[in-house]
């Protein structure tokens, strides 16, 4: 008798909710809302965004949401445009790979204060419901691999963590120089990346970690004294090469350059050529870079670089799935990692870059797939580490959601 009593409760309750969904009016259109996520990814033309939106579409839609996903076309304005379109179909939790994070947040003109508004609510709602702040009922805006910055809004970041880059780079050229044993004094220059990039301002942070206390000593100097951000910023190769150009022509004309700090591998590369060509020294400076280049990384082994970084995005792209889910479910996610975007402390899943030196492409580069041996005994990239997706992910869907620079969105499953 129990179990007829049960089935009947159930089916009762079924019906409820069968005639809540079919026949719900605005307040509870409100109350309940869709388990939507938006994906707002810069181009479609890479392969780390288009890979990763693959990826993220698998596990959301197998956790049973409606994935919207949008390519900006490397369009800041369109960017934002998108992500309000995402808003106003239903979308409460957005991923955003930021075109540039440093005016996303402005672009997209929202405030704290805005937030249960724009999914659903009402002013009135949020001054009558104490419990429930913007943050918890409104947008949850998760960062993907580029910080936003100066914004009240984001929720969340999954990305790299750029003071830990500028802090190994440092260290290589504590380490080849010996700073911390020699009474020399060896001579430094800084070459960092786009300045409207957040993670540049946690990359010189980080290196200045190291490097100061050297230069406080006078073991390191700066001969040029561009020491400041402000003044070691390249937005790409296309600058950084008649920096140098200059350096070497004024302050290094006579050689004594000792060692480049270079940020990524574009730069590296730039610096190199240039050195290469122009340099009067005897010994070809120590370079650092990040990014594991194809021709970065022959150049570990000719000796025209000393190291690079290994930014393996294998398994970011899960860690924004289950941060997505947790966030759109009201549920918190346990982190002890931070990042201060200017406004607040963002709460982070942060992945650490790996050194790479010429006795290290073995272990670090060939056994996990990303290079491979010519025959002349040259390194070649065989698949891009950025690209790389797990065994759990590994399964081509060919889902629209990945096949254009529109919106694409698929029925949750189930």
């Amino acid at each position: 008798m129990k179990r007829i009593k049960k089935a009947l409760c159930l089916l009762l309750s079924l019906a409820m909710l069968a005639g809540l969904c079919t026949g719900c009016g605005n307040n509870a259109g409100q109350k309940k809302r869709a388990k939507k996520i938006g994906i707002s990814m810069p181009n479609d033309s890479e392969a780390r965004w288009s890979t990763d939106s693959e990826t993220l579409h698998d596990l959301l839609t197998a956790a049973g949401y409606e994935v919207n996903i949008q390519f900006a076309g490397n369009d800041a304005a369109a960017q934002a445009q998108q992500i309000q379109d995402m808003i106003g179909a239903g979308c409460t939790t957005i991923i955003a790979a930021a075109v540039e994070p440093s005016r996303l947040a402005a672009d997209l003109a929202l405030e704290d204060t805005d937030r249960q508004r724009i999914s659903g609510g009402s002013a009135e709602d949020e001054a009558e419901d104490e419990a429930h702040s913007p943050i918890d009922d409104g947008l949850n805006l998760i960062a993907y691999q580029t910080l936003i910055t100066d914004s009240g809004i984001v929720d969340y970041y999954v990305g790299f963590d750029g003071y830990e880059a500028g802090y190994l780079q440092a260290s290589c050229i504590e380490d080849m120089l010996s700073l911390a044993d020699t009474t020399n004094t060896y001579n430094l220059e800084l070459f960092f990346g786009d300045p409207n990039d957040p993670l540049t301002a946690f990359q010189y942070q980080g290196a200045m970690e190291v490097l100061q206390v050297y230069i406080d000593a006078g073991v390191l100097s700066i001969a040029s004294g561009q020491t400041a951000l402000e003044d070691v910023c390249s937005a790409s190769a296309d600058d950084a090469n008649p920096r140098m150009e200059t350096l070497l022509s004024s302050t290094y004309a006579a050689g004594g350059l000792d060692a480049v700090l270079c940020a990524d591998d574009t730069l590296a590369r730039a610096v190199s050529d240039t050195l290469f060509d122009h340099y009067a020294g005897g010994v070809f400076p120590i370079l650092t870079g990040q990014g594991c280049l194809e021709q970065n990384v022959n150049d570990l082994v000719s000796g025209r670089q000393a190291m690079t970084l290994l930014d393996d995005c294998t398994g970011m792209a899960e860690e924004a799935a289950r941060v997505a889910i947790a966030l759109s479910s009201g549920e918190s996610v346990d982190t002890t990692d931070s990042l201060d975007n200017g406004r607040i402390n963002v709460p982070a899943s942060l992945f650490y870059p790996q050194e790479v030196y010429a006795d290290s492409i073995t272990d670090l580069l060939m056994t996990p797939g990303y290079f491979a041996v010519n025959t002349d005994g040259s390194y070649k990239a065989v698949t891009p580490y950025t690209a790389q997706k797990t065994d759990s992910t590994a399964d081509e869907t060919g889902s629209d959601g990945t096949s254009s620079a529109g919106s694409a969105a698929s029925a949750p499953a189930g």
